[in-house]
């Protein structure tokens, strides 16, 4: 069995990490570097940053891809 986070939870916590509304591309990729797990970025992660950030997801992929950040724990299965 995969460990399923509780996203609301999760967004929770990445508020009180201090992640503002800027949009700039620099700031969204410094909040990344914070939240990566061994070097990736976890699915749900990039949705929580997405909304909170009021961003679209795919430009949280683009970011990561840039970056050659990968992302991990796909709610989807896709990585």
């Amino acid at each position: 069995l995969k460990h399923r986070c509780n996203f609301k939870q999760l967004c929770s916590n990445i508020i009180m990490k201090g992640l503002g509304n800027m949009k700039d591309q620099a700031e969204i990729l410094a909040d990344i570097k914070k939240l990566l797990v061994n070097g990736k970025l976890q699915c749900a992660v990039a949705h929580c940053i997405a909304k909170e950030k009021d961003i679209k997801l795919a430009d949280i992929g683009r970011v990561c891809e840039e970056n050659n950040i990968r992302i991990s724990s796909c709610e989807l299965g896709c990585f």
